[in-house]
């Protein structure tokens, strides 16, 4: 890789990236989640969009695929709702890039989390998760 030029490092690194949330499994299309928790698809949409116009959950565009939503970002047991620390990470990792950049933080290892994944914590340790987020935030304004 180091022969090559800067912008076909930097685009390669982006597909990569891509493909590792698109194949990670953990992201669905509306549709998806409608068939997997046997909700009325019409219903579904409208709650997801009111749901990320409050910051309460959020979703990449995966072109191919449409728009996906994260799977472990909703909890099961309440209807499919956001997990309430859902949108305080949101509003703590909007400085650490674009969108795929936060799935790739959530379903990544961290080693803030002795090297497990945000997205498995959200349920039953989120401040962990939030303090977690908060170090990525200060790494990303030091550089």
């Amino acid at each position: 890789m180091e022969n090559m030029e800067p912008g076909l490092i930097q685009r390669r690194m982006f597909e990569d990236a891509r493909n590792y949330v698109r194949n990670s499994g953990q992201f669905k299309s509306a549709q998806d989640l409608a068939e997997l928790f046997r909700l009325d698809l019409v219903d579904l949409r409208s709650r997801l969009e009111a749901r990320k116009n409050r910051g309460e959950i959020f979703s990449i565009d995966d072109g191919d695929s449409g728009e996906l939503f994260p799977v472990f970002g909703f909890d099961q047991t309440r209807d499919l709702r956001p997990y309430e620390a859902m949108s305080q990470l949101l509003e703590i990792l909007a400085n650490i890039g674009s969108k795929r950049s936060i799935a790739s933080w959530f379903i990544g290892l961290n080693s803030y989390l002795d090297d497990q994944c945000p997205k498995d914590l959200l349920c039953e340790n989120p401040e962990w998760v939030i303090e977690a987020a908060r170090d990525q935030g200060r790494e990303c304004a030091h550089g």
